[in-house]
């Protein structure tokens, strides 16, 4: 049976449903887009549908989700909290290995930008978790500690300290750590400058842009001298009465920590209308099937295929293999995510075995076999 084109008058096959999933596998061989495929598709096939049914066979192509790019807008930014006072958030990150082999912790206070750095000879949970211990016992007692999935932050060890101490323990999302967006951040400035373990008195004694303040002077209030005021004579401390001293230090810290958290706020509900510009729900279900995006090189962009198996808050899911209930399941961010739309029951492909004999149909001067 031929129906004309609506365009050029060309006789188009209309094929019957049971053949229309080869149509569509021959047209989209060579896995090409949706306007390239429904091009080739409406050039010679008719059927009631048929663009919606080359929308689905594309969208759903194991190949495609696989090796194609995908940026979809991300996520909206999650407001992470704002302290309101040094010591009560910190952050940890690990940069690594450096040129000499070696690490360097990151410990990072949320409130005054304030950062220690510990030099590593490795990393595992033990030694990471010592140093935490050793800057506890010097800066106190957190009531917040955010780190991301590594081994040495969720390890027994460290949950034990944790939980012994009483702090809370966050994690940011595997390969998406965005949520610890000030330790980040910090790492170009940690690179670039700060490697050589001295360079943090320099970055902790020039005013932050987050602040207003320097993180020094936020953190233990006072600004502590830097290697450039060795020879300054203005740096000899004034003797003040020390009654009068104590009640003009805590004003001054209570007014500049009152300015900080404005500031803080300030700054992060601006960050938050930037990157909420670029960004939109995206709403996944359990239960979906879902491809997860690669990390390494020489892989496909995308593996898979997982299913949905619980939603963790409003961006995270935990996921797990397709058909394998015994597959190990792990919480990934949403924009590492490629949702699956399932293929209509007639354009599944339902042959058995790869050389089980097919009926062949001639299309004309084609010569397609479907």
């Amino acid at each position: 049976m031929f129906k004309s084109h609506r365009k050029s008058q060309a006789e188009l096959i209309v094929v019957p449903k049971s053949l229309q999933h080869k149509a569509l596998d021959i047209c989209h061989i060579s896995h090409t887009g949706l306007d390239k495929t429904y091009q080739i598709v409406s050039n010679r096939y008719y059927w009631k549908g048929v663009y919606i049914d080359t929308k689905n066979f594309v969208f759903s192509c194991e190949q495609c989700m696989k090796n194609k790019s995908f940026t979809p807008k991300h996520a909206p930014p999650q407001s992470n909290r704002i302290p309101t006072r040094p010591g009560d958030y910190i952050s940890v990150d690990i940069k690594g290995p450096l040129p000499n082999s070696g690490y360097v912790l990151t410990v990072l206070d949320h409130f005054s930008i304030h950062i220690v750095l510990y030099s590593l000879k490795n990393i595992t949970a033990e030694t990471v978790s010592k140093h935490i211990l050793n800057y506890i016992s010097i800066h106190g007692r957190p009531s917040q500690i955010l780190s991301d999935r590594g081994l040495q932050f969720t390890s027994e060890v460290f949950s034990l300290i944790n939980k012994t101490l009483g702090i809370k323990l966050s994690h940011t999302s595997p390969f998406h750590p965005q949520t610890n967006g000030q330790t980040e951040r910090l790492n170009p400035a940690i690179e670039s400058s700060i490697l050589t373990l001295q360079d943090q008195n320099i970055y902790n004694g020039l005013i932050h842009p987050s602040t207003g303040y320097t993180p020094n002077l936020l953190h233990f209030g006072r600004n502590l001298p830097l290697i450039f005021d060795t020879f300054d004579n203005n740096s000899e401390p004034l003797f003040l009465d020390k009654a009068h001293y104590v009640q003009d230090l805590l004003q001054q810290l209570n007014t500049a920590y009152e300015l900080t958290y404005s500031t803080l706020t300030r700054k992060q509900v601006e960050q938050n209308n930037r990157l909420a510009k670029n960004s939109r729900p995206r709403a996944l279900h359990v239960g979906d099937i879902v491809y997860l995006k690669s990390k390494g090189a020489f892989k496909t962009r995308f593996e898979g295929p997982y299913t949905i198996i619980a939603k963790r808050g409003e961006v995270n899911y935990t996921i797990q293999a397709l058909d394998n209930k015994s597959a190990r399941s792990f919480t990934v961010h949403v924009d590492r995510l490629r949702y699956a739309p399932g293929r209509k029951s007639h354009l599944i492909s339902h042959d058995t075995t790869p050389n089980e004999s097919k009926t062949r149909y001639f299309l004309r001067s084609s010569m397609h076999q479907i």
